[in-house]
C-alpha cells in the first residue's frame, strides 16, 4: 500500500505489497531497475516512477505509479 501523509502527498514510505487496483493481486513489473519517488515537477509527490528493462533488457520502460 502506497501510503500518503496527512497532505495526500507520498513520503517514500511503502507499506506491504503494491497491488493492481483491479485485480487485487500484487503488481509485478517485469525486469525492474529502480523505484523512483515523483516530485512537484515529476508527477506530483504522490507518485513513484518506475524504471525496467523488459523483453530481457532488449527495451527499456519508464512509467509513473500513481494512487487513484
Amino acid at each position: 500500500m502506497i501510503t500518503p501523509n496527512r497532505h495526500g502527498r507520498f513520503d517514500n514510505h511503502i507499506e506491504g505489497q503494491v497491488t493492481d487496483g483491479s485485480t487485487g493481486k500484487a503488481l509485478t513489473i517485469p525486469g525492474l531497475w529502480t523505484l523512483l519517488p515523483g516530485t512537484a515537477a515529476t508527477g506530483g509527490t504522490d507518485s513513484i516512477w518506475f524504471s525496467a528493462g523488459i523483453d530481457n533488457e532488449q527495451h527499456g520502460l519508464i512509467g509513473v505509479l500513481r494512487k487513484p
